[in-house]
């Protein structure tokens, strides 16, 4: 159980999603002090932490639910509840010095590769917009798709593209992307006048 537990006046249950944390926060006599959907940003949540410990001492509680993706405000406030009914169940975490030490760390790697992900990105589009603007903008909003990458080696040129045709370049697209591949083919295509 965890020490001071009868201490808490605020107990704050947060759904985990991808890109934003459902939260509900409960008093002691189960009123609902917060409920609202957060975007993934440490800042806000802080915030919202802050603002709530006016209230007293908080307890918080994250989970992160099975099934859909997208967080739920209902799987927040039963999280809450728990938090505040089922006291036994609960466990105290402690980090080591070095282990929050390492976070900031491990979030400016995030932050690194994502840098270098647009850059490359912008890098694709440029190249893709000075051979061919029809073939980039049919191309460009799938460039996180394997099946673009596929298309781009297997024909290099925008004429070899035209030479292979829609039938040619379906046949070899849509065996790693099956409905993608037709789709990207026949777009191609069309993009590039045949």
């Amino acid at each position: 159980m965890i020490e001071n537990y009868d201490r808490v006046d605020v107990f704050v249950g947060v759904d985990v999603g991808k890109g934003e944390h459902h939260t509900v926060a409960l008093n002691r006599g189960c009123k609902v002090l917060f409920d609202e959907a957060l975007p993934n940003d440490e800042g806000k949540m802080r915030a919202v932490l802050a603002k709530l410990k006016q209230s007293g001492t908080v307890l918080g509680i994250a989970d992160l639910h099975g099934g859909e993706a997208k967080t739920d405000a209902r799987d927040a406030a039963i999280t809450a509840q728990a938090s505040r009914t089922v006291p036994h169940a609960l466990r105290s975490i402690q980090l080591a010095d070095e282990s929050v030490a390492e976070l900031p760390m491990l979030c400016s790697f995030d932050d690194d590769i994502l840098g270098q992900v647009t850059a490359a990105s912008n890098r694709i589009r440029g190249l893709l917009t000075q051979i061919d603007p029809a073939l980039e903008r049919v191309a460009a909003p799938h460039l996180d798709h394997p099946t673009v990458l596929h298309l781009l080696q297997h024909y290099p040129p925008p004429a070899a593209m035209k030479v292979a045709g829609t039938t040619r370049m379906a046949t070899r697209l849509q065996k790693p992307a099956p409905w993608m591949g037709r789709r990207l083919a026949e777009e191609t295509t069309h993009a590039l006048g045949e």
